[in-house]
């Protein structure tokens, strides 16, 4: 197969654009995103995907934002056939087929598509076309060589296996297709699951036909159990009743002995409250009698603590008064000192504003004289004209006119006339004369008349090409002036002076910059003055409103000790202010604490006094309603009459728990429970006795035996025919894993010569003594090189690229000879240095002479080593 050309059409970013590629080997150069990857999606659309295609690949070659079709044309030569095929997507969808030779066909829409799918398919290995591409921006992996059809056929001619090639590609074939009638090529699975499906469908059919005959027999077992169980419920009916009444009367006896026990815990939880009543009333007033002790007790035992703390808390309080007189002493004191102090402060701060004061006077003064500076250096700065653009745009001016009278004076005519004796000579109508032996010299830039009255006139005219010098030189010369005159320069010397002027302004005014920004400090000069101002008010102010005593200190240094000895004094004043207040707090402290503790003692005394009243209130008003030895006697009383009453309740519960209420209830609960189930299970059966009658009545007349014989007899037919085609899918099974396995064996001879076809073109990249190793999967399992074995995956991505294109190239130049297919790289190699750069162009080159390369870059460089490629650039 040959690609002769491709055009574009609307396709991407691709607005036009039409490619002849070499037979042999084609560079196509181009920046990035010009669209060269392009040309190969397109190629790789049109003989694989339908112009009605809907896919994203699709949709996404329409230019964006254009409702407008993408067309593609290619021109291809394919074994025995040259034709031109196009295709349009998106838009107005179309395919043409134009069919040059051998015989002239053309065809359109789905059956063009269908017409190359079948040429692509009888001349191009289009396996190994997909296998042999490098696409941009993927890594070079290895190509899948062994699936190529055209390739094993071209290695069993290598390996001398030609001869009877045809006859065993016909056994093949005959055995593939018989093969791949009862399983698939690739995953070997079983084609006739159809007849497993009808197997499976007639087994389920048998089983359905044989389920219905078991309900039948099932239903039948279930009438007669139905039956038997009808006739035991009836004769069980009568006992189960009988039982129900027995278990009743028993029941009504225990209920009377439990009413009766009720009644007696009744008399006794009543007799029980009595005597806990009589029992508190002893016990409370025993309590109170031994309360009301405790709290006399209690009384004297506090008294006894109060006086010492009446006594101490006279003492602190005149303590207390003593300490405050003296705190306030210092903090008399401390007030005098502190007011030391901020005065002080306040003359240092007077003394340290006029300091602050002169200093910004100074700085004022300085600002104001720089200003003035500045102002001068930018008027110099705004004269000039001449900045280092204008001037560079003046010396290319000035070089370009220099050149140009250069060429000018090269290329100029020069007139030269020797007078052999006196002579009146008329230069473009100006009198020239020249005395004998005199000569005239001058270069003919325009059209010249010379004439010598009453002899012979010349007119001398210079080349086109002086001429257009001449209006060069003279197009120079006014960009010169022009420039000169809008830089306001006598000359580039002038201009240059000009500039140099204009940098030393530029040079002062930053010098003075940064003087005025160091002597700012970020303020301008109106807020200097500002502060200046300030600072003399504030000075001013102070001397009016500041007294004369104590005088104020001659300098700062003297101020600063004044304020250093005030602070000291202040803090010596408070640290004595601080421990006399201390010392007060603390007193007042204790003086609390001890007012507290009389306060809760007095009112504890207060409590205690009146819990003890309250209590000798209570037990005298309960004396006075019962008397303590009434109240024993009753306790004594109604104690023997709880006695009796529990022995009676006693004696009750022990003739109830003879009866066993329990047993006797769960006897009647379960004597008619068992009533109401067996009634319950004889309505049921009764129920199912009848549907279970109706479903063998109909049983009888649906023919459900010959629907069971009809099932069978299907399910056996397919079962018969599922092993006949077993058998044969078996037999065929084995006969192509037999071929199959003696043509593996076969292919793996030929990796001698494709291993042989990479060591060449390897020995001009890698040099001599270059050898590989190749699986029996045709991929690349190591590179030896100067005694040194390394697999392919540990090889740098640059020898692992390199290698993976010298495979490519290599499988390509042997299938050259039975029409091969287009080896495309696109944007390879940038891995590779100038030397392996160097000898893999000599590869591609090698192979280039008898195969159809197109390598697509956007560095310009990479390929220069491929000698005999055909560059087209885009």
């Amino acid at each position: 197969m040959r690609l002769i050309r491709v055009s574009l059409e609307n396709w991407r970013g691709v607005a036009n654009r039409e490619v002849a590629f070499d037979e042999h080997v084609t560079l196509i150069e181009g920046p990035n995103e010009i669209g060269k990857s392009t040309i190969i999606e397109a190629i790789r659309m049109l003989f694989r995907v339908p112009d009605s295609s809907s896919q994203k690949i699709v949709k996404a070659v329409q230019p964006a934002g254009q409702d407008t079709g993408s067309r593609v044309e290619a021109e291809v030569r394919a074994g025995d056939y040259h034709f031109v095929y196009e295709k349009t997507y998106n838009k107005n969808k179309q395919t043409t087929l134009n069919i040059l030779s051998p015989k002239k066909e053309q065809l359109t829409s789905r059956e063009a598509h269908d017409r190359v799918e079948a040429i692509m398919a009888e001349s191009v290995d289009m396996t190994l076309w997909d296998a042999l591409l490098v696409s941009q921006g993927k890594e070079i992996a290895q190509a899948s060589l062994n699936d190529s059809e055209s390739l094993s056929n071209a290695l069993d001619e290598a390996v001398g296996t030609a001869a009877a090639g045809s006859e065993d590609a016909g056994l093949v074939v005959s055995v593939r297709k018989e093969y791949e009638r009862y399983f698939t090529p690739r995953s070997g699975k079983e084609k006739f699951l159809a007849l497993e499906s009808e197997r499976e469908e007639a087994l389920r059919a048998v089983e359905a036909a044989r389920a219905v005959m078991a309900a039948v027999e099932d239903d039948t077992q279930k009438h007669d159990r139905c039956k038997a169980e009808v006739l035991r419920l009836k004769k069980e009916l009568p006992a189960l009743r009988q039982k129900v009444q027995e278990h009743e009367q028993k029941w009504q006896f225990v209920s009377s002995l439990q009413d009766q026990v009720k009644a007696a815990e009744t008399a006794h939880d009543s007799a029980k409250r009595i005597l806990q009543a009589a029992i508190d009333v002893h016990d409370r007033r025993a309590a109170l009698r031994s309360d009301i002790a405790d709290s006399e007790s209690r009384l004297r035992q506090v008294n006894a603590r109060r006086e010492p703390l009446e006594q101490s808390e006279k003492e602190l309080a005149l303590s207390v008064q003593e300490a405050q007189r003296e705190a306030e002493d210092c903090r008399s004191t401390l007030k005098a000192a502190k007011a030391a102090l901020r005065l002080a402060s306040d003359d240092e701060a007077w003394l340290r504003k006029s300091d602050e004061l002169r200093r910004t006077l100074r700085n004022i003064a300085e600002l104001e004289e720089i200003a003035s500076r500045k102002t001068a250096f930018r008027d110099a700065i705004g004269s000039i004209r001449v900045d280092e653009p204008g001037l560079e745009r003046l010396r290319t001016a000035e070089k370009k006119r220099d050149i140009a009278l250069s060429q000018r004076d090269t290329a100029t005519t020069k007139v030269v006339v020797q007078a052999e004796q006196s002579l009146k000579l008329l230069i473009d109508g100006h009198d020239e004369p020249l005395a004998q032996d005199g000569f005239f010299e001058q270069k003919v830039t325009s059209d010249l008349e010379l004439r010598i009255p009453g002899v012979a006139s010349f007119r001398i005219t210079p080349s086109r090409s002086v001429s257009e010098l001449q209006e060069e030189l003279a197009e120079a010369e006014r960009l010169v002036a022009d420039l000169l005159e809008s830089l306001a320069a006598g000359s580039l010397a002038d201009a240059v002076a000009k500039n140099e002027r204009r940098l030393e302004a530029q040079r002062e005014l930053a010098i003075l910059d940064e003087r005025e920004k160091a002597v700012s400090q970020q303020s301008g000069l109106e807020e200097l003055r500002n502060r200046a101002k300030l600072c003399r008010q504030c000075c001013d102010a102070y001397v009016q409103v500041r007294g004369k005593d104590p005088a104020l200190p001659e300098d700062l240094q003297a101020a600063s000790a004044r304020v250093e000895l005030s602070r000291k004094t202040a803090e010596q004043a408070e640290r004595d202010f601080e421990s006399a207040q201390h010392r007060a707090t603390e007193l007042q402290h204790q003086s609390s604490a001890v007012n507290s503790d009389l306060r809760v003692l007095r009112e504890e005394i207060k409590g205690l006094q009146s819990a003890a009243d309250d209590k000798r209130a209570r037990l005298e008003a309960e004396r006075t309603m019962e008397s303590d030895e009434s109240a024993c006697s009753r306790k004594d009383q109604e104690m023997a009459n709880v006695e009796q009453l529990q022995a009676k309740l006693a004696a009750l519960s022990s003739n109830l728990a003879d009866a066993a209420p329990d047993k006797a209830q769960s006897l009647l609960a379960n004597a008619k429970a068992a009533q109401e189930r067996a009634g319950r299970g004889l309505q049921e059966e009764e129920q199912k006795l009848a549907v279970l009658q109706d479903r063998l009545t109909m049983a009888q007349a649906d023919g459900r035996f010959e629907k069971l014989e009809t099932a069978e007899a299907r399910l056996a037919e397919i079962e018969a025919e599922l092993a006949s085609t077993r058998r044969r899918a078996a037999a065929v099974n084995l006969l192509w894993s037999t071929l199959s396995s003696h043509r593996d064996a076969a292919r793996q001879a030929y990796v001698r010569p494709l291993k042989q076809a990479i060591e060449e073109l390897a020995a001009i990249v890698f040099g001599h003594g270059c050898e590989v190793e190749i699986g029996d999967d045709w991929n690349l399992l190591s590179r030896s090189l100067d005694g040194a074995t390394i697999p392919f995956e540990d090889l740098s991505i640059g020898a692992q690229e390199q290698l993976g294109i010298i495979a490519r190239l290599a499988a390509a130049q042997i299938i050259s000879t039975a029409g091969g297919v287009p080896l495309i790289i696109d944007d390879a190699l940038g891995f590779s240095d100038p030397a392996r750069l160097e000898s893999m162009g000599a590869a591609i080159a090698s192979v280039g002479r008898r195969c159809q390369i197109i390598l697509i870059t956007c560095t310009p460089g990479r390929f220069t080593y491929v000698g005999s490629a055909v560059t087209v650039k885009l």
